[in-house]
């Protein structure tokens, strides 16, 4: 076990550390912050669904007539 500067706990295994006591920005309305990451998540395949879908019409284009 080693206590980082911030006051952190950090296990030190086989796996990658993990950290057992986040701070309070992260812990204090956690379904806000869980909420968050969800739209971003969802924005971000959105996003990347939109530009593949617009990029592989581009690329058949040709064989689709």
């Amino acid at each position: 076990m080693i206590v980082m500067p911030n006051g952190r706990i950090v296990e030190q295994g086989p796996v990658d550390a993990v950290v057992e006591n986040p701070k309070t920005e992260d812990t204090r309305r956690p379904v806000k912050v869980a909420v968050a990451i969800a739209a971003q998540r969802t924005f971000h395949a959105q996003t990347r669904h939109h530009f593949h879908r617009r990029r592989f019409d581009r690329l058949h284009q040709e064989h689709r007539r």
